[in-house]
Parts: C-alpha cells; structure tokens; sequence
C-alpha cells in the first residue's frame, strides 16, 4: 500500500512537472517571437503578453507539489543540507509540513473564495477575455496537491526518504522495474 501511493504521487508530480516544463517551454517560444516581431517593427501580437503570463503561473503554481514533495525548494535545500544528522533532518522535516499544512490550509478556503467569487461575477482577463476563475483555481487545485503530498509526506515516507532523497528515487524506479 506504501509503495503504491508512493508511486501515484510520484507520477502525478512528475505529470505535473512535465505540464510545467512543457508551459515554461511555450512561454518562452511565444516571448522570444513576438519580441522578434517588435524588433524589426512588425508589431507583435497585443495577446502575447498576457497569454505569457498566464503560461508562468500555471507553470509556477503547477510545479509547486512536485518541489515540495520532493523538497526541491532552493531554501529548503539550503537549510536541510545544514542538518548534519539524520534525526535532525526528520525533526525539521516533521516541523516544515506540519507548518506547510497549516498555513496552506488557512489560504485555501479562502483562496476557493476568490475563485468562487470569479466565476459568479464572470471576471475576465483584459485581452483575450478569459474567465480569471481558471487563473484562481490553478492556485486552489495547487494547495490542495501541496496539502495532500505533505500528508503522504509525513506518514508514508521513511526516514531514508527525506536523508538522501535521489538514492530513494532510484531505488523506487528500480522497485517499479522489478514489479
């Protein structure tokens, strides 16, 4: 059972990482054309602004489950690589999801809100006149996955899990392979 939620929360992690890469990767096509565009005076397109900015937030809040679960956060990383023993990079790693779970879980109701609130008013992006509830549901959908990886986190992980977290990916890629 351990290993099976293990792995449906790597994989959905790892989709979501792929969407993010895949939304970074058109940011940046859709960015460096119309900046061409503008350059020898063809004027760009008046939508590409706003559409990239919609790419990088759900890039950015898309990808948030997969670097939390895997504590890929830069300030995590910083702080756990100073832990110098393994029962205080578990103590730490207990204090942060608890602390995570807490105040995610603040934000939510309230986030579902705002989100509710947009879809009745039916606010709309400026230009292309999207329906912004898309926008704030992104940001509820991505609490909610940080909440539930944080739970997955503090109750299915071994303490291995969170000492040397590349050395357990290989070994669960491996065990996935054996099965």
């Amino acid at each position: 059972m351990r290993k099976a939620i293990l792995r449906v929360t790597r994989g959905v992690d790892d989709i979501l990482l792929l969407i993010s890469s895949i939304l970074l990767i058109l940011a940046t096509v859709l960015s460096v054309i119309n900046a061409i565009l503008r350059a020898v005076g063809l004027g760009g397109f008046t939508w590409s602004d706003e559409l990239t900015v919609i790419l990088l937030i759900f890039m950015v809040f898309l990808s948030q489950p997969f670097l939390e679960y895997n504590e890929k956060q830069l300030s995590v990383s910083i702080l756990t690589s100073s832990l110098k023993t393994p029962r205080a990079r578990k103590v730490f790693h207990v204090i942060r999801g608890i602390f995570i779970i807490g105040i995610i879980g603040f934000l939510i109701p309230y986030s579902y809100q705002i989100t509710a609130r947009a879809a009745k008013m039916n606010y709309l992006t400026t230009v292309l006149k999207w329906p912004r509830f898309i926008l704030y549901a992104v940001i509820v959908v991505s609490f909610g996955l940080i909440v539930i990886n944080w739970i997955i986190s503090l109750f299915f992980k071994k303490t291995g899990d969170i000492e040397n977290p590349e050395e357990t990916e290989k070994q669960g890629k491996e065990a996935a392979g054996n099965e």
